[in-house]
């Protein structure tokens, strides 16, 4: 899924900043989200039960959570 399918479907306020070195995607979760990056993969789970996978360019990301904003960095390489 990618990050504009996952904003639509999921009714969620999503936005990308992109940088030299990084691009940083974050989302509003709400409360009880939950995430975990497996390979070149984010899955995110919703309250309810939802589930969303995203596809990541690389292995090179970091994936938490505070205060209900899930905040995925990735790498960008030279």
């Amino acid at each position: 899924m990618q990050l504009q399918q996952f904003a639509r479907e999921s009714e969620r306020f999503v936005r990308e900043y992109e940088y030299a070195d990084e691009t940083v995607v974050a989302a509003d979760l709400g409360e009880d989200g939950s995430v975990d990056v497996v390979g070149d993969t984010v899955i995110v789970a919703l309250d309810g039960g939802d589930q969303f996978e995203l596809a990541l360019p690389s292995d090179d990301a970091t994936a938490f959570i505070n205060n209900g904003v899930l905040t995925v960095t990735l790498e960008v390489r030279a």
